[in-house]
């Protein structure tokens, strides 16, 4: 009998205290890994380690049972680093793989000799448990140190991802052999569905996809993919191969802004590119979208007794696959940022069409405003991608996508201030930002605020860590927009092209500004701004024992995959300021009329 004491109120109470955080008290007591803990209150496990205790109904006193064991130094040598964690996390992966092979393994030996009228359920039942076996394994978060553990996930999935293949196949074997069935799934073995969030498609599925170069380029349709990776999502036919598929995309959507620039007289409007862009982007979700409402991926139903078919049949024709709701969770959030863009050049679009003599005021009110958008839409993009799609690198990846969305409007005002005086209103409000909003958001005090009105379920510890990956991907798209921004200023006022953009020449009666002053003032904003970014690791580092840098890199050896999509979002979002940068004047065109 092992007895916790916990605070009436405040600090240490059931009501501030995670399970994570009791767990490790238990740990400490115990010597039972976290890991390979499993607490049960009134008969249900408790699982979410990041909700407060009377979440969970628990008051004092309550009872709870501890399972789990202390590993000992045999079981300590199965590891690679002799940690109890890493025992714990290895067990709990075989668990896993056992339960696989004992309930499911004999149902797929039924199901390659079973009746053909009772395929079409069996396949649809095999199939959704072996994906419900992936989202499980995804769950076990391995260090990067645990290799034992690692190498272990990686046979289980291996093991469940091979039990999938084996379903198609036999299911595409019974096809060529036997009157086509109830559709059910077309994909090829090689070419499933992958659920397992942070685990990367064959090289073979990869290389269909990346293997030209003229491929690379096309960087509105490689960012749909990139996003896809992360997801693990690669719901596409065979027939349909990553070359043929991109060619399609391009140029369907060089077709349709033909017939918009010689037919509609819709070229003039910034927005209708933009909104060309949102729907070419948006096709290979649509695709996707359509082969697994044509496989009927998005019902589950297992075999029904005549029963069931009488009373419970409109009752279990409704039931959704945890996947499939996973999926649309997934959509709706891509389709979220994309329109972030749009909304963006929308904002622009009204900044710009009004009188050209902006005041500071209305270039702070701009900047801020903005900023309150982002910060809206992202934290409804992480909520949705934490609580319902689940999937580290794809929060990572939205929100560079958000912070990058904002800079580049940020940057794109440079050129249309023409007074210094906007410069320093501007930059002193966003060093003044950065350098206490931040280590205000990494206090106890906020985090125990966020907790107490708003039921944020992280620890400090978590806590910290999101504070401090939110400021890494903030200096990541800072730099990245700024160096953007002047490369792309210098190649417009100098380049070849320049009297296409008259704008970028400088050379308006009565204005002090020129080329070379708008070239120095972003310079010197980017200094400042390299200077705040200092200031606050520095606070990070030395106050909060946090290096953000460090925790950078951790997550990408756990996540290499997320490299390719940050790397894919930096070039997109750094096209969508050149083009929200240009002001194109489209001399004569189908009609014979300037165009601004």
């Amino acid at each position: 009998m092992i007895q916790l004491d916990f605070n009436k109120e405040g600090p240490g109470s059931l009501g501030t205290t995670t399970l994570k955080q009791m767990k490790e008290r238990l740990k400490n007591i115990t010597g039972v890994p976290l890991n390979g803990q499993k607490l049960l209150f009134s008969g249900a496990v408790l699982k979410d380690e990041t909700a407060m205790l009377t979440s969970f109904g628990l008051c004092s006193p309550s009872k709870l049972i501890l399972m789990g064991s202390k590993p000992d130094e045999k079981d300590l040598a199965q590891t690679s680093t002799g940690s109890p964690e890493e025992y714990a996390l290895i067990q709990r992966i075989s668990k896993l793989i056992e339960s696989t092979t004992t309930s499911l393994l004999p149902r797929i030996e039924t199901f390659e000799t079973s009746d053909r009228s009772k395929l079409l359920d069996l396949h649809q039942m095999l199939v959704e448990n072996l994906m419900q076996s992936l989202l499980t394994l995804d769950g076990v978060v391995c260090p990067p140190e645990f290799s034992g553990a690692r190498q272990k996930r990686r046979e289980a999935v291996k093991f469940t991802q091979e039990l999938i293949d084996r379903i198609y196949c036999y299911n595409v074997q019974s096809r060529s052999s036997h009157t086509r069935p109830p559709s059910t799934s077309v994909v090829e073995p090689e070419e499933n569905t992958h659920l397992l969030i942070g685990i990367r498609p064959s090289r073979k599925q990869v290389s269909d996809w990346t293997h030209n170069e003229w491929k690379r380029i096309l960087v509105l349709n490689v960012l749909p993919v990139a996003i896809f990776d992360l997801y693990s999502l690669n719901w596409w036919p065979k027939w349909l191969g990553g070359g043929f598929a991109y060619f399609i995309f391009w140029i369907f959507s060089l077709f349709l802004g033909a017939l918009i620039y010689l037919y509609t007289g819709l070229e003039k409007f910034n927005l209708t590119w933009v909104l060309l862009t949102f729907f070419t982007m948006n096709m290979p979700l649509l695709v996707a979208f359509i082969l697994i409402k044509s496989e009927n991926r998005n019902t589950y139903r297992h075999s029904r007794t005549i029963f069931q078919k009488t009373f419970l049949e409109r009752q279990l024709d409704v039931r959704i696959p945890a996947s499939y709701r996973r999926f649309l969770w997934f959509c709706f959030t891509l389709f979220i940022i994309i329109s972030a863009f749009i909304a963006g050049e929308a904002y622009a679009y009204v900044f710009i069409s009004t009188p050209s003599a902006h005041t500071g005021i209305d270039a702070f009110v701009y900047v801020y405003s903005w900023l309150a958008t982002i910060y809206i839409l992202d934290t409804v993009t992480e909520y949705i991608i934490e609580t319902r799609v689940k999937s580290y690198p794809l929060q990572f990846s939205f929100k560079l996508y958000f912070f990058m969305i904002y800079f580049i409007f940020y940057r794109n005002l440079f050129a249309r201030l023409r007074n210094p005086k906007q410069y320093i209103l501007i930059q002193a409000a966003s060093s003044l930002w950065v350098c206490i909003f931040y280590p205000i958001c990494m206090t106890g005090w906020m985090h125990k605020q966020l907790v107490y009105f708003f039921g944020l379920r992280k620890d400090y510890k978590d806590y910290k860590k999101q504070c401090g990956r939110s400021f890494f991907i903030r200096n990541l798209a800072e730099n990245a927009t700024m160096l953007g921004f002047i490369c792309w200023i210098c190649i417009i006022h100098y380049g070849p092209n320049c009297d296409i953009y008259p704008y970028f020449k400088f050379n308006e009666e009565g204005n002090e500004f020129n080329f070379d002053y708008t070239l120095r003032a972003s310079c010197y904003i980017w200094a400042f701004e390299l200077a705040s970014t200092i200031i606050t690791r520095l606070i990070y580092k030395k106050v909060f024992k946090h290096d953000i840098t460090r925790e950078a890199v951790n997550d990408f050896k756990e996540h290499p995959e997320m490299v390719v999509a940050l790397i894919v979002i930096i070039i997109h979002v750094l096209q969508d300021m050149l083009m929200a940068l240009l002001k194109l004047n489209f001399q004569g065109g189908h009609s014979g009329k300037n165009r601004p």
